[in-house]
């Protein structure tokens, strides 16, 4: 995890013992006031706020969970560690969460026609 990730977790961590006099438990990042796991509803609208603030189109988390694989792929990182991350097994990422986009379909498209191109050389 990216060390700037880790310092903010430790952060929020600082400031739920202070505000509530308990930090994160059983795995969760973040709680509510009870000191329970937010609701999917709550994190939606929360992103959604923060899509808003920051001037961009919101999109669903799931979208943008689709996008986070996506790039990762494209930049190379290897599967397990995408599916690592995004909490998912190999298979499950590669059939769920990845897009196939204009650069990649003529990368692909370019391979082909070289590789047709060395065997008819041949």
């Amino acid at each position: 995890m990216p060390s700037d990730t880790v310092a903010a977790l430790r952060q929020l961590r600082a400031r739920q013992l202070a505000a509530y006099s308990f930090a994160q438990r059983d795995g969760f990042v973040a709680v509510d006031e009870h000191g329970q796991p937010l609701r999917p509803e709550r994190w939606s609208d929360m992103w959604a706020q923060l899509c808003q603030a920051a001037g961009v189109r919101p999109l669903t988390l799931h979208a943008a969970r689709h996008t986070s694989v996506t790039a990762m792929r494209n930049r190379g990182v290897p599967d397990h560690d995408v599916a690592r991350w995004h909490g998912h097994d190999e298979v499950v990422m590669r059939r769920t969460y990845s897009h196939a986009d204009e650069d990649g379909l003529r990368a692909a498209g370019e391979a082909l026609h070289d590789q047709n191109v060395t065997a008819q050389r041949r």
